[in-house]
């Protein structure tokens, strides 16, 4: 299920969402930094529970076999360590979703 948001929460997300494309415009412009930008998926949960499984995408919106587009703040934090560790997606945006 997507998260609803309010009006008023939805243009502070569009700025948010314009600061989080010049941010990644600007490293992709750099050459003297290695980088990878981690997406979570549409819904980013919180208090959701940590499953150590989770899937990897390019920059699209990507769904799970249900259809859904979700992850926990737990399995997020696993996939940042395990892209930072293994150094894969170096100078990529990349997106993570539970599986």
């Amino acid at each position: 299920m997507l998260s609803v948001w309010p009006v008023a929460l939805l243009g502070m997300r569009l700025i948010g969402l314009e600061h989080d494309c010049k941010a990644l415009e600007g490293l992709h412009n750099r050459s003297d930094a290695k980088w990878t930008y981690i997406s979570p998926a549409a819904d980013f949960q919180a208090d959701g529970k940590r499953t150590g499984s989770y899937g990897l995408a390019g920059e699209e919106l990507t769904t799970n076999a249900k259809g859904e587009s979700f992850i926990s703040y737990a399995d997020y934090a696993i996939a940042v360590v395990d892209e930072a560790e293994s150094g894969k997606h170096v100078g990529e945006r990349i997106s993570v979703y539970a599986k």
